[in-house]
């Protein structure tokens, strides 16, 4: 059950204020159906609450700028899959999982350069405590544990609009450094009662590259031909928690193509194409973290072709 409000104060020409405050209450309860005299009653209930505010500041200098400042504070429970099994490899919940606790802080622009391009900037912060992460990834079960603090911080841009001639720009950039704050022990194998892997403060969160970025480019109009390219780029990435191997960072390139059809007044059929991967590249799509058996990478899908129609009306 989650409660919130919101309180937004316009109290100056170039100046509004904003309020907010939520409460959450997520309550997981397990009822075990098979009990046997080798195999005990496995039920268990846990319940995660918390109050967190936000406090916004907006200052427009000018009718095409706004700067803006936020923090608040942030709450994650353990999912169900995060909850499935436990680290000691006993049967039942793990319910000895902590929720995360985040404080956040970002600063940021927004300019509207011409009235159909907006280009906007921040750089935020994220600071958390009982970090939940991938303790052990092995045969499709993965566990989890808390590590104390970690840090998410990093700035991101991104220029969006029209260029003019019926061509639209959507392009991004975020550069983000997450590491582990507190020193930690963690598992190399399933069960593990004891983790006893030292991991030092300052390693950076597994599953989480530095660099992404993306930009698309198209042309056309809503009715006739639209053509579109797709560039993104993806740092490498680290795929454990002692940082001793690392999925590199690879770029693609997609294009694609439709033409839409008016059969009425508001009625529209459109008929596409596309190629992803349009350089056949071999890349690392995904990583498992903390895989036991060192099998960290999932290739990225090839050359994909694909056709599509849609009717809208």
């Amino acid at each position: 059950m989650d409660e919130y409000a919101q309180w937004y104060w316009h109290f100056a020409d170039q100046w509004s204020l904003l309020l907010g405050l939520r409460r959450d209450d997520v309550h997981f309860h397990e009822q075990d159906f098979y009990i046997t005299a080798t195999n005990p009653d496995d039920s268990g209930h846990v319940t995660y609450s918390a109050t967190t505010p936000v406090v916004g500041v907006q200052f427009r200098p000018a009718d095409n700028v706004r700067l803006n400042a936020s923090y608040g504070k942030g709450f994650e429970t353990p999912s169900y899959n995060e909850l499935g099994y436990r680290s000691d490899g006993q049967p039942g919940l793990a319910f000895n999982l902590l929720p995360q606790h985040s404080r956040n802080l970002e600063v940021g622009a927004k300019w509207q350069i011409i009235p159909a391009l907006e280009f906007d900037a921040a750089v935020f912060r994220s600071d958390t405590r009982n970090e939940l992460t991938v303790d052990t990834n092995e045969n499709g079960r993965s566990t989890y544990e808390n590590v104390g603090s970690a840090r998410r911080q990093g700035l991101e841009f991104s220029l969006t609009g029209q260029l003019g001639n019926d061509f639209q720009l959507s392009a991004g950039f975020t550069h983000l450094l997450a590491s582990f704050r507190s020193p930690f022990f963690t598992c190399t194998t399933t069960p593990c009662a004891v983790p006893t892997t030292p991991v030092a403060a300052g390693t950076p969160i597994p599953g989480v590259p530095d660099n992404y970025g993306s930009l698309r480019l198209e042309h056309g109009t809503d009715l006739g031909w639209r053509q579109g390219v797709t560039l993104q780029g993806v740092g490498s990435v680290t795929v454990n928690d002692t940082d001793t191997q690392r999925a590199a960072g690879y770029a693609l390139v997609d294009i694609d193509t439709s033409y839409t059809f008016a059969l009425g007044v508001t009625t529209r059929l459109q008929l596409s194409a596309s190629i992803d991967n349009l350089a056949d590249r071999r890349y690392i799509g995904t990583v498992i973290v903390n895989d036991s058996n060192g099998r960290y990478f999932e290739p990225g899908p090839d050359r994909t072709y694909m056709l599509g129609a849609r009717l809208a009306f």
